[in-house]
């Protein structure tokens, strides 16, 4: 129910929007997308999200605590209806059920999804690097040069040494306990996350990664085609990225307004209407936050165990 209010925002927004833009239009629009078109769509996300399902049972595994598929395949779905919190950090709930269910220590689930949000930037910025070419090439090497360095450095044993000796933090334990477990379930995370970025765990995950990228790109390619916008693979592979990465940074519930801004600002500087931009903005969120938002929330639901404390037997 929390994110009830959010999900209903999302859709209030959309309806103005469409309405300022010219319904008719964009209806029109719509209307050429025919269902064939829409199961396709939602067909590429969730074979993405298969993609990142294995990463994610991959990981468990390489970090010595490898589960049935059936296992790792219920939190991951349940996990998707967390997709709306802001960066989607609300996936670090992930760790909590593992150690509900599986006695695992909520570090690990919390290194894994440490270890997503890097791979899932690091991947953007490789496809917008090839969308983009040469105008931003140097950019995205020296900005992922710097972030493979500092995640490295922070996560270094001497670091996660240094920060858990300095005198500050033993005042945590009298002061504020809650925040002490916190840092130290962060600490330890971050000991997990060092396991899951060495080269052949990196290569890995960012290879699942930038297919589940690249799914939505090419669908998304798709839905410019059938509404009559001509656009290359780099083209809708920028905007995709692009749109993602600003939801994120904008630490807003499911990226509301920074996405969409961001989506159809590139689209129409690459060609596309407005009307024309507002509706493949539409298909492209409907298909990769509110579908799987809807599935996650619906499995979750099933399984009462993993968000209530006490249940009946």
């Amino acid at each position: 129910m929390k994110w009830l209010a959010p999900l209903l925002l999302i859709i209030f927004g959309y309806v103005l929007f469409g309405l300022f833009l010219g319904f008719q239009e964009v209806s029109g629009y719509l209307s050429r997308i025919g269902w064939m078109w829409w199961l396709a769509c939602i067909g590429a996300v969730l074979l993405g999200h298969c993609l990142l399902w294995l990463r994610w049972h991959v990981d468990l595994r390489l970090l010595g605590h490898p589960l049935q598929w059936k296992d790792s395949l219920r939190i991951y779905v349940c996990g998707l209806s967390l997709i709306m919190a802001p960066a989607r950090g609300g996936e670090t709930l992930r760790g909590v059920w593992l150690r509900k269910l599986h006695a695992i220590p909520i570090q690990i689930g919390v290194g894994i999804t440490l270890s997503e949000r890097l791979l899932d930037l690091a991947s953007a910025l490789l496809i917008l690097a090839w969308g983009l070419g040469e105008k931003i090439l140097p950019a995205v090497m020296i900005s992922g040069l710097t972030g493979a360095l500092g995640a490295w450095l922070l996560t270094h044993p001497r670091a996660i040494r240094w920060l858990d000796q300095q005198p500050i933090l033993r005042l945590f334990p009298y002061k504020t306990p809650r925040l002490h477990k916190i840092f130290r379930e962060m600490l330890n995370a971050m000991s997990t996350l060092r396991k899951l970025i060495k080269p052949i765990p990196l290569l890995f995950g960012l290879l699942m990664s930038i297919g589940a990228w690249m799914l939505e790109s090419v669908m998304l390619l798709n839905i410019f085609r059938v509404i009559g916008v001509n656009m290359e693979l780099t083209q809708v592979a920028s905007i995709r990225t692009v749109s993602s990465i600003a939801g994120v940074f904008s630490f807003l519930p499911a990226g509301i307004g920074t996405s969409e801004i961001s989506s159809i600002g590139l689209a129409m500087f690459f060609g596309s209407s407005r009307a024309q931009a507002f509706t493949a903005t539409l298909i492209i969120r409907a298909c990769t936050v509110l579908i799987p938002f809807i599935i996650g929330a619906t499995l979750l639901a099933l399984n009462p165990e993993l968000y209530r404390k006490h249940v009946n037997e």
